[in-house]
């Protein structure tokens, strides 16, 4: 069963670390739909693998759509000094200041989605030729006023495309891939000689939501990564761990050769791989008895609010017995404000009702604690449930 191979390495995958009691699951869009969570670690590469969605193609073309209520829509990559910092402007800054760009640079974001980064990269670098592809056509209003109808695709790369391009960017695309070594394969045929391959992934050992969520079918790893991309012909120059928080990025060079002998293992640093897997297997498996235990705790018809409208946000939702005391969201992004979630309004945090004391926080266990004391509530009496 395709399942139970390795999405990197084809090797065959033991019994999942993982699998949920429930009868629904979590998407990467806080969508709540039918069916379980399955986890596997890939014991030769250190992948970490879930079991992929029923009819993946349509849902990626019918049903996954990110952040298109707006051209300006966006999401807070993190908060400075009270100032937000939202991910587009990020991804942007990130990509010129990491690689070298030269003039007249032909470069393909590939599974775009808005284009919003590259977009805001040819704000500052104009001499740039910049391309959009994704799989699936609900993306276009976005393009059509901003690139000629010969430089953006979907569904299907152009024949035109094929070793044209200087560089190919691709924020979150890879995770979603349920055969990303075709994916790699079809960006490879695109690239110019020598042409230079920018991933951003997901890091699910320092963003243990990414474990769980259900349309995230490959999590990667740096043992994991180094394997798949030498393996469909690419030199890995850099995997930064530290500029796009809780992600890798992968810098990469078109090799000469379809395929590179991967790197030799440590054993040290896969053990510690395979360890933190575990980890976040049991820590999934333990979170929801400590949210019923302080659930329990609380005197009956309790009102409270959930902190992050995000993934963290709706699991906690999905885990509570007691809906009907649920009275609002609390979050900073001001596009989440806009809008309702389950049926409850998202509120900036300074507009918590005065007489609410019961806040769960749905927030990255590494961030949570200091994100609240962020918010200087003027507030002693608190109830506060943390990840």
């Amino acid at each position: 069963m395709a399942d139970k191979t390795c999405n990197v390495c084809d090797q065959g995958l033991s019994a999942p670390i993982y699998a949920n009691n429930e009868r629904t699951s979590i998407t990467s869009l806080r969508q709540i739909i039918e069916g379980g969570t399955t986890v596997y670690l890939c014991e030769s590469c250190c992948h970490i693998q879930t079991s992929a969605l029923d009819n993946l193609s349509e849902y990626y073309d019918r049903s996954y759509e990110l952040l298109t209520n707006s051209e300006e829509e966006d999401q807070i990559y993190g908060i400075t000094n009270n100032e937000k910092i939202f991910r587009y402007d990020h991804q942007a800054k990130t990509l010129l200041s990491l690689i070298n760009i030269p003039q007249g640079t032909r470069i393909l974001d590939y599974g775009c989605a808005k284009g919003t980064t590259l977009k805001k990269v040819i704000r500052q670098r104009q001499d740039i030729q910049p391309f959009f592809f994704d799989i699936t056509d609900r993306y276009l209003p976005f393009w059509e006023s901003f690139l000629a109808k010969d430089r953006y695709a979907t569904y299907t790369i152009p024949n035109a495309w094929i070793d044209s391009f200087d560089i190919v960017t691709s924020f979150f695309s890879l995770e979603h891939a349920d055969k990303p070594g075709e994916l790699l394969q079809e960006v490879r045929s695109v690239l110019k000689k020598d042409g230079i391959l920018y991933v951003v992934v997901p890091n699910v050992l320092e963003n243990i939501a990414d474990f769980i969520v259900v349309d995230h079918i490959n999590h990667f790893t740096s043992t994991s990564l180094s394997h798949l991309f030498e393996k469909n012909g690419f030199e890995i120059t850099k995997i930064d761990e530290n500029s796009h928080r809780f992600s890798y990025i992968v810098i990469a060079k078109k090799s000469h050769r379809d395929s590179i002998t991967a790197s030799a293992a440590e054993p040290a640093k896969d053990d510690s791989i395979k360890s933190q897997a575990r980890s976040s297997a049991d820590y999934w498996r333990d979170i929801s008895v400590k949210i019923a235990e302080f659930e329990n705790k609380l005197p009956p018809n309790t009102k409270y609010a959930i902190y992050g409208s995000g993934f963290y946000g709706v699991f906690i939702l999905t885990r509570l017995k007691n809906k009907r005391g649920l009275t609002c969201f609390l979050d900073r992004d001001p596009f989440r404000q806009k809008h309702e979630l389950a049926g409850k309004r998202i509120l900036d945090p300074k507009d918590l009702p005065n007489d609410m004391r019961t806040i769960f926080v749905g927030l990255n266990p590494k961030i949570a604690q200091e994100s609240i004391k962020m918010l200087n509530w003027d507030r002693t009496n608190l109830n506060l449930f943390y990840l």
